[in-house]
C-alpha cells in the first residue's frame, strides 16, 4: 500500500484541524513555527462537523486531500522534513505511530478533561 504522500513545489497548502482540541492546537503551532516560508495556511473545521468525525486534513491546491496520520506526513513533507517522513514511513515505525496516532485522536478530549482536572486541583 502506497501511503507516502509527497508535495514536492513550494505552494501554499490547506490544513484543516478540530480546533477545539487542545492537542491538536499544540500540533498545528508546533507546524506553524516550522513553517518558515508561510506554506501552510492552518484552518479550524467547521462546527457543523460532528466531534467524532473531525479528522485533519490536508491539501494542496489541485484540491487531493490526506486525513489523519497521512495528514501529519504530508504537512512535514511539505516543509522539507523529507528524513523525517521517510523514517516514520518505515513499515514498524509507521505501524506504532499509527497506533499512538489513533490511541490519541481517540482520546483527545478526555485527555483534555484531564488537563483541566489536574488545573483545579493544583
Amino acid at each position: 500500500m502506497k501511503s507516502h504522500f509527497l508535495h514536492n513545489s513550494p505552494q501554499k497548502v490547506t490544513i484543516r484541524y478540530d480546533a477545539d482540541c487542545v492537542l491538536c492546537s499544540l500540533a498545528i503551532k508546533s507546524l506553524s513555527r516550522r513553517d518558515v516560508d508561510n506554506l501552510i495556511a492552518a484552518e479550524g473545521l467547521p462546527n457543523n462537523i460532528d466531534v467524532c468525525d473531525r479528522k485533519l486534513e490536508f491539501e494542496i491546491p489541485n484540491q487531493e486531500k490526506v486525513f489523519g496520520f497521512f495528514a501529519i506526513l504530508a504537512a512535514l513533507d511539505c516543509l522539507g522534513y523529507r528524513r523525517t517522513v521517510r523514517f516514520l514511513n518505515l513499515w514498524p515505525v509507521r505501524s506504532l505511530v499509527k497506533m499512538v496516532y489513533k490511541f490519541l485522536s481517540t482520546y483527545r478530549y478526555r485527555f483534555q478533561l484531564l488537563k483541566s482536572f489536574i488545573k483545579v486541583l493544583g
